[in-house]
């Protein structure tokens, strides 16, 4: 199993309105090697009066600030060979999303997103789920992990 993961805005926003749940589990598990373009740091700020309406106790500021203690933040200029290639493949279906392809072809990741454009792509996605199901057989610490918090 490809343990390299490129983490969507979708997944993060998952972890930032439910500290607790499947998503953040994985995450503070640190049993995968996790990027995330800084693109999606510019997205969750750009919505943040959204994300505080729905949980009031979100402090977005300190969230970004521990980003980096779970994942590399990956930084621009990017490879061009990737970044061209992502450009082609996403221009017509969603460009904000071409950073998340672009660092998953150079790292060599799959993308953990709920989007499922990212199906028709050269790159494996995934959701929470399937990382939680697969992990009862390709990754037995962070199946122990995540079955260690209790129903």
């Amino acid at each position: 199993m490809n343990t390299k993961y490129v983490v969507d805005t979708n997944v993060l926003v998952h972890w930032l309105l439910k500290p607790d749940g499947l998503s953040a589990k994985i995450i503070n598990s640190f049993t995968l090697e996790l990027f995330t373009p800084s693109h999606a740091i510019e997205e969750l700020t750009d919505h943040s009066e959204v994300w505080i309406q729905k949980n009031p106790r979100v402090n977005l500021n300190q969230f970004v600030d521990s980003l980096s203690a779970f994942m590399d933040i990956v930084h621009p200029p990017y490879d061009p060979k990737a970044d061209d290639f992502a450009n082609q493949l996403l221009k017509d279906v969603d460009p904000d999303d071409v950073p998340f392809l672009t660092v998953a072809l150079m790292k060599g990741a799959n993308i953990w997103s709920y989007n499922k454009h990212f199906d028709k792509l050269p790159v494996a996605r995934v959701k929470s789920e399937d990382l939680r199901d697969r992990a009862q057989y390709e990754l037995p610490e962070l199946w122990m992990l995540l079955n260690s918090y209790g129903p």
